[in-house]
């Protein structure tokens, strides 16, 4: 035996708890007769004596209330009529015409035995005799209900339940229908959802197929009119190297390179390096491409960049100086060239204020470029 009360641990313990064992002091003791416990098992069994007074009330509430449902929806339920043949259905039709319990019952027959589409239009007319007969009849709204959810009209279903939840008939029978028609719902809502969305995709399919036929014919087009072009092209070039260079008014002809797109190319001495460039009216500035800026070994200057306006618009480029420029045999100094980091497959262009010092004319009809003057050796 421990020396020390576990309730009052400066008491001496006298003896132990016959229910935990554990060492009690005199003043811990509760005598029962047959029995000593201390004070903390008196109090457990206590509590589980009213907690198990209390599960017993609850349970016989519990059963009492489940009858008393259970007798008012027995109540409530129509027996005056059992319909179990047509015979029974005629019976009740010639007996009693205006009664709604008889047209209910009738409803109820029709939707048991639904066998086609018209059985189950018989149960819903008699449904709604009754509900003429005694409007906002909880019972006749679920079978109703039950009746259109069969035929498949959510709709009809819809707003006979809600006539139903609105007089209170919200039974077993209503939450199924309600489950019931959730489901069905979420389905056809999902099935045409997806039938939206190939559709949506079918348009989408013929209209980009659409497109692409129209693009091939305009490609089909373009290339077959650029073909004729050339041939053109080709064919006049031919003709004018047949014939000799002519001489108007002292100007010098230049050859004339034709690019397939019909842009007009002529060869340009850079630091007694010829270039081929091509000629851009459009351009304000001679422009180089970087290629040619590193094969000619040139520097950047320590100026702004300059504004370059060309056919597609105004771009600053970095500035280079050329020493010497040679076109058509007369050599000139002194030019500033922008630097093209964006001429890929050209060489670059010549520009305004190189056409006007050399005083170049070109005539696009005829494919050629002329300058005021030529050095004839």
């Amino acid at each position: 035996m421990e020396d020390r009360c576990y309730l009052h641990t400066r008491s001496d313990a006298t003896i132990n708890c016959d229910l935990c064992e554990r060492p009690i002091c005199n003043k811990c003791v509760l005598d029962e007769g047959i029995r000593i416990v201390c004070p903390a098992c008196v109090s457990d069994a206590k509590t589980r004596r009213v907690a198990g007074s209390m599960g017993k009330w609850i349970f016989g509430a519990v059963i009492i209330v489940a009858f008393m449902v259970g007798l008012g929806v027995w109540l409530t339920q129509d027996r005056s009529f059992e319909i179990e043949s047509e015979l029974d259905v005629q019976s009740a039709i010639n007996d009693a015409p205006n009664n709604p319990d008889a047209w209910l019952a009738i409803g109820r027959y029709r939707l048991e035995k639904a066998q086609t589409a018209a059985d189950a239009v018989a149960a819903v007319k008699a449904l709604r005799r009754a509900l003429a007969l005694r409007p906002d009849h909880g019972p006749t709204l679920l079978e109703l209900a039950y009746a259109f959810h069969r035929r498949g009209k959510v709709a009809e279903t819809q707003d006979a339940l809600a006539q139903a939840k609105k007089v209170g008939s919200v039974g077993p029978k209503y939450k199924k229908l309600v489950r019931a028609l959730s489901e069905k719902t979420l389905a056809a809502r999902y099935t045409q959802e997806k039938r939206d969305q190939e559709r949506r995709e079918e348009r989408r399919a013929r209209a980009r197929l659409k497109a692409d036929l129209a693009q091939a014919r305009t490609d089909l087009n373009q290339e077959r009119e650029r073909g004729e072009v050339l041939a053109e092209d080709n064919a006049t070039l031919r003709d004018q190297a047949t014939e000799p260079k002519e001489e108007e008014d002292g100007r010098c002809d230049l050859d004339v390179e034709v690019s397939r797109s019909g842009v007009l190319k002529v060869e340009i001495e850079f630091e007694g390096t010829p270039v081929k460039m091509l000629v851009d009216t459009g351009a304000s500035h001679t422009v180089i491409s970087r290629d040619v800026f590193d094969d000619l070994g040139l520097e950047l200057i320590d100026q702004p960049p300059v504004q370059v306006k060309t056919a597609n618009g105004i771009t600053e480029m970095e500035r280079a100086e050329i020493t010497e420029v040679s076109l058509a045999g007369i050599t000139t100094g002194g030019l500033i060239v922008g630097i093209c980091d964006g001429c890929v497959k050209i060489n670059g262009l010549l520009g305004g204020e190189l056409l006007r010092r050399y005083g170049v004319m070109i005539d696009v009809a005829e494919r050629r470029v002329s300058v005021r003057e030529c050095d004839e050796e």
